[in-house]
């Protein structure tokens, strides 16, 4: 089996996911601690890009702990190698659907990553296996199918259809984050927690709609090659500034896709 991630590697692609994962950081810290991640744990990062959730996790275990993060993406890890100080990180490049240390972890963890995995629950199940016992499978996805504005407005509207659409023509999930207590049953690993953290960007934010302007500029190839949208009809050159006056005029609220966090202890 092999995983990789359907929108590239690309620089621009890169400088999206770094804005992404600063306005993600918050609810990722919550959830990574509700979680049980904390100090002197020996944690595995899945599908560590460019090192984001490894840093958060490294913070979170501090000096007596670690964490080795694994990815199939060289460029991704070069970046990551760029970003990171801290001396107990260890970047690994290797594919998540059958990379194997040979020491066990306390912890492994994964964001935004088994959407792009052609079998999650096998990914699951395959990394559960390097878990102690009593040790945590932490799962990050999102459930994209309730993002919005709060009044609806036509482009938002659009917007996630276009995005959803895509997405589930590509073979994968956009609500796979309310899906993850199923999928970590089917792996094995019994029921987990699950706790979804919702953002909100009100009317005059800029980050609602550079977030969903960026998105939309990354998947236009999947848009246009699914048949979902046209270039013309998405307009990437300025979604940002529609979705912000739209956005404006309704005096909305932005709602982001929700970050579902699941976890479950190895027994």
């Amino acid at each position: 089996m092999n995983s990789s991630y359907a929108l590239g590697h690309a620089d621009e692609e890169l400088a999206r996911l770094e804005h992404q994962a600063a306005m993600l950081a918050p609810a990722t810290g919550l959830l990574l601690r509700r979680a049980g991640i904390g100090p002197g744990m020996r944690v595995l990062d899945l599908g560590t890009g460019t090192g984001d959730v490894a840093r958060m996790v490294a913070d979170l275990v501090g000096p007596t702990g670690s964490v080795v993060g694994v990815d199939r993406a060289p460029d991704a890890l070069a970046a990551a190698a760029r970003l990171t100080d801290q001396p107990n990180i260890t970047f690994v490049e290797g594919d998540i659907a059958d990379w194997r240390s040979s020491e066990s972890f306390d912890a492994v963890v994964g964001r935004l990553v088994l959407v792009h995995t052609p079998d999650p629950v096998a990914v699951l199940r395959h990394h559960a296996g390097s878990v102690r016992a009593g040790g945590v499978v932490v799962a990050l996805e999102f459930d994209m199918t309730g993002a919005r504005s709060v009044p609806p407005t036509p482009l938002v509207t659009r917007a996630r259809e276009w995005i959803c659409g895509a997405i589930e023509r590509a073979g994968m999930d956009p609500g796979l984050g309310a899906r993850l207590g199923g999928l970590f049953r089917s792996a094995g690993l019994g029921e987990p927690t699950m706790v979804g953290v919702q953002g909100y960007h009100p009317a005059g934010d800029p980050n609602g709609p550079l977030v969903l302007a960026g998105v939309l500029r990354s998947l236009l190839p999947l848009l246009v090659a699914t048949g979902v949208a046209g270039e013309e009809e998405v307009g990437v050159g300025s979604v940002r500034e529609r979705v912000e006056r739209e956005l404006t005029e309704a005096g909305a609220v932005f709602v982001p896709p929700t970050l579902v966090g699941a976890w479950a202890r190895r027994k």
